[in-house]
């Protein structure tokens, strides 16, 4: 016998068609898990933590932890002088700005992913891929908003936490998703999350590691940056310490963070990048790269007014290639780069024709 519980009954329903299919108890909880990331957003999602209780067939109990922690940055003090008191659930406390309880700063490393993909190793006998496909639908053609959903967005749980009419639209993105016009949307209409559903459909083909180390990684890390702060050397150092190849004095680095994928051809990309700080520029220096190139148009975090990029590249004289493209390509491979002069009219700085030829 086996029992299915979760709020949204589609969610159970996948999970007992994954049992009827031969799968077990851990294949139904992690593939009900991710439908019910897309079904009950605010409620749970791969943005989020959780723990599970494992009893096996042989009958041994394992507990799965996978809570969300602080991120690097965060210090003991940081919002000391923000505290206004206590909450009256004793839960948590309220800060001024609401630091701790809505926006970026408030947002632990998310364990979710880590967590299923473990649960799924260790216990279940379906692929990463099987498990997170049932969701990918419910995400691209939409789901109707539920009353449960809509009821969630507009209840107000007291003086101590955000409106949750307000939390869902706390940032440009969430409000483009949450609202339609301005307004939320109605019971019965037709809710789409397609930038979820390409999370999903990319994290089913690349894996978990993805979402840590690898691209999805990589937009995660570049919005938190341009949202709360610029990239710094230890970023840098962490990335370079798993990439499968290393970095030799008289190298010429690129830089990939795939601005130029998202934004290419709209607005945004002129300022919706995070660029690098000045300890990110005087890592590149202590590495003696011959030269470098970003994918943005410029190196420089874009709302800086003193460009420390570009005036590293002054003092130490060395070149750097901007708005190269297809760097995806490369990640994590050595290569020949020539950057063949072109003659445009009209045109600025040194134009090239960018090429890299693959040692393989």
């Amino acid at each position: 016998m086996a029992i299915i519980v979760c709020p949204q009954p589609q969610a159970a329903e996948i999970g007992l068609d994954v049992m009827r299919r031969g799968g077990n108890a851990v294949d139904a909880a992690v593939t009900c898990a991710f439908v019910q990331g897309v079904l009950d957003p605010q409620m749970c999602g791969i943005g989020g933590c959780g723990v599970m209780l494992v009893h096996d067939h042989g009958g041994q109990d394992a507990l799965l932890e996978f809570y969300s922690t602080a991120g690097s940055r965060t210090r003991e003090d940081m919002w000391e002088r923000l505290f206004i008191r206590e909450a009256a659930d004793r839960y948590g406390y309220v800060l001024e700005g609401w630091v701790n309880d809505v926006g970026y700063q408030s947002v632990g490393v998310p364990g979710t992913v880590a967590g299923l993909d473990e649960a799924l190793r260790r216990f279940g006998s379906i692929s990463w891929a099987d498990a997170i496909a049932p969701a990918i639908p419910f995400a691209r053609e939409g789901i109707p908003v539920s009353g449960f959903m809509h009821g969630y967005w507009t209840t107000d749980y007291g003086p101590d936490v955000v409106r949750n009419h307000l939390r869902i639209q706390a940032t440009p993105a969430a409000k483009e998703l949450y609202t339609k016009n301005g307004e939320l949307y109605q019971v019965g209409e037709r809710f789409v999350q397609g930038e979820l559903a390409m999370t999903l459909d990319r994290l089913a083909r690349e894996g978990p590691d993805d979402f840590y180390r690898g691209e999805i990684a990589a937009e995660i890390a570049k919005d938190f940056a341009v949202n709360g702060g610029y990239i710094t050397a230890d970023d840098l150092d962490s990335i370079e310490a798993v990439a499968p190849v290393s970095l030799q004095p008289g190298d010429i680095l690129l830089l990939y963070t795939a601005t130029w994928n998202r934004f290419a051809g709209d607005k945004r990309y002129l300022t919706d990048f995070a660029g690098l700080g000045e300890s990110a520029a005087e890592w590149i220096v202590s590495r003696q790269v011959k030269t470098f190139g970003v994918d943005s148009p410029t190196p420089d975090n874009p709302t800086s007014t003193t460009y420390p990029v570009h005036m590293m590249c002054r003092r130490e004289h060395i070149t750097h290639y901007e708005n190269l493209n297809n760097l995806r390509e490369v990640v994590g491979r050595r290569f020949e780069f020539y950057g063949f002069p072109l003659r445009l009219e009209p045109a600025y700085g040194s134009p090239v024709r960018a090429v890299a030829i693959l040692d393989d």
